[in-house]
C-alpha cells in the first residue's frame, strides 16, 4: 500500500493486494462490531443522571446517525476504489472534505477494538507469524492510527 497526495490536498490509498483491501475494509467491520455502541459509550456518564431520559431521546439518536454517516462516507470511497474487485489493484481516494468523516470512522474502529481487546491493559501483544485475533486486531488498530496521523498531517491539524 502506498499513500500519495492528490492535487487538491486529499489522500490516495493505492492498494495492490487483497490483504490491503481487507485491511481497509476492516475499518467498517471493526467500527460496526456487534455489542459495541459508541454513542452509548460517549454518553455513559449520563446514564446515572436525571438527564438520561432526555439524553437518550434527543442526543443518542443524533450521535448514532452521525457515526453511521462517517461510516457511509468511508464505505462509498471503498466501493468506488474497488470497482475491479477486492483482488485487483485499485485506489481509494480520500478527498480533503472527507478527512473528518474518515478520521471519525477510524476512531470508531479503534475504540471498538480497544473495548473488546483492552490493548492498554496488557503489556505484550502477540507477534507470531500466525497472529492471534488479538494480535491481528492490534495490528489493525495501529494501521488506523497511522491513517489518522496522515489525515491530521494533511489537513485536520
Amino acid at each position: 500500500m502506498n499513500l500519495t497526495s492528490t492535487a487538491d490536498g486529499g489522500i490516495e490509498l493505492h492498494l495492490e493486494h487483497q490483504a490491503e483491501w481487507l485491511m481497509v475494509a476492516s475499518i467498517l467491520h471493526d467500527a460496526n462490531r456487534p455489542g459495541f455502541d459508541l454513542a452509548a459509550a460517549v454518553g455513559a456518564r449520563m446514564a446515572d443522571t436525571e438527564d438520561w431520559e432526555d439524553w437518550s431521546e434527543w442526543v443518542l439518536p443524533d450521535l448514532r446517525e452521525g457515526f453511521q454517516q462517517h461510516l457511509r462516507t468511508v464505505a462509498a470511497a471503498i466501493e468506488v476504489g474497488a470497482q475491479q474487485g477486492f483482488i485487483q489493484p485499485g485506489t481509494v481516494v480520500i478527498p480533503r472534505d472527507a478527512f473528518f468523516d474518515w478520521y471519525a470512522a477510524l476512531n470508531q474502529a479503534r475504540l471498538a477494538l480497544e473495548s473488546k481487546y483492552q490493548f492498554g491493559q496488557k503489556s505484550r501483544i502477540e507477534t507470531e507469524d500466525t497472529p492471534t485475533k488479538r494480535g491481528a486486531a492490534h495490528f489493525r488498530s495501529q494501521f488506523y492510527n497511522f491513517l489518522q496521523a496522515h489525515l491530521l498531517d494533511r489537513g485536520l491539524g
